[in-house]
């Protein structure tokens, strides 16, 4: 299972989340596109929203494809999310992930 974040921008500052976004996120893909759940998370008081769609793939690379093509899907066919524009839509590299491995001594090439 891979966890793929969608990044929303809200046209409307201040304003909530369109009501149901993750239910119709969820809606929106089909059964064999392998969505599992979705949760929502604002940032910035509501202005950028982030959308953590759990999805089971064969690749990271095909969740990532996967999960663009439901958020496309959910922003053409649902007038409620008119207000709500994405970002950008793909795995994150936790921080302390990424500072490890930048940590790490440079391998001698073999």
């Amino acid at each position: 299972m891979f966890l793929i974040h969608a990044r929303f921008r809200n046209a409307r500052a201040g304003a909530p989340p369109p009501e149901g976004l993750t239910t119709l996120l969820t809606v929106s893909a089909r059964p064999d596109e392998g969505l599992e759940h979705a949760v929502l998370h604002e940032i910035d008081g509501g202005r950028d929203l982030v959308v953590g769609l759990f999805l089971v793939a064969g690749s990271l690379a095909q969740a990532e494809q996967v999960a663009a093509e439901v958020v496309a899907r959910a922003l053409s066919t649902c007038s409620e999310l008119a207000d709500i524009a994405l970002v950008e839509c793909g795995a994150v590299l936790p921080l302390p992930a990424f500072e490890s491995l930048a940590a790490r001594e440079p391998r001698e090439p073999e």
